[in-house]
């Protein structure tokens, strides 16, 4: 009894030492991972020992997380926490902060200084798509108010005035406006389309003006 009493005492410190390790090792050289299983279904976290292993679009030796195979929901990454969640890379000694996700909602990519206003993405050095489609709100956002017949054009003599004292055409932002509080792209398309829609009314009404002196010299 004694020694049985012995051997649970042995076995409880050898225990609670591993427990209370830094790390703890799971090592299978054939299929290596973690699995977290219920009758709904589970997730495994684990890592490719080939090319397709694991996952169909793995490398050898990637670190894959997964749900395995459950017909529906969703794998969720979350934090509870005053703080976000942060992707970072590195090459075992340096890690470099490449994606965060705030509590706010807000997600930046790479390493932004500040995040103003309200958007939600702020993106370092720029984005390339081959795509990218911008939708309005509503149809008061673009520009076809222009053609209403309520609509003011200003006369060219003030334009032209405005252009000379400015250097800039009206309603459109200068550069220095650019620079300091840079440009959404919906607004600027709109304002775009406005000067364009603008100078083909003004188009227009010259060539009725130059109709009628066609006429007059004709005569």
């Amino acid at each position: 009894m004694i020694i049985r009493n012995s051997l649970y005492i042995l076995f409880f410190f050898v225990f609670s030492s591993s427990i209370s390790a830094q790390q703890t090792d799971i090592f299978d050289a054939s299929s290596p991972n973690l699995r977290v299983r219920s009758t709904s279904g589970s997730v495994q976290l684990g890592i490719a020992t080939c090319d397709g292993c694991f996952s169909s679009i793995s490398k050898k030796f990637d670190a894959v997380l997964r749900t395995d195979g459950q017909a529906t929901g969703n794998l969720i990454i979350a934090t509870r926490s005053q703080d976000g969640i942060i992707f970072s890379t590195g090459d075992g000694n340096t890690d470099a902060k490449r994606m965060e996700i705030f509590n706010d909602g807000k997600v930046v990519i790479g390493n932004v200084g500040s995040t103003p206003s309200d958007y939600k993405l702020y993106v370092e050095n720029g984005i390339l798509a081959e795509r990218l489609k911008v939708a309005v709100k509503t149809s008061a956002d673009w520009a076809d108010y222009v053609f209403e017949d309520d609509y003011h054009l200003l006369p060219l003599d003030q334009v032209k005035t405005f252009i000379e004292k400015n250097k800039h055409l009206p309603e459109v932002p200068s550069a220095e406006d650019m620079v300091e509080k840079g440009m959404d792209v919906l607004e600027m398309n709109a304002i775009l389309l406005r000067k364009i829609e603008e100078l083909m009314l003004y188009t227009i009404e010259l060539n009725e003006k130059i109709k009628i002196l066609e006429q007059q010299i004709a005569k």
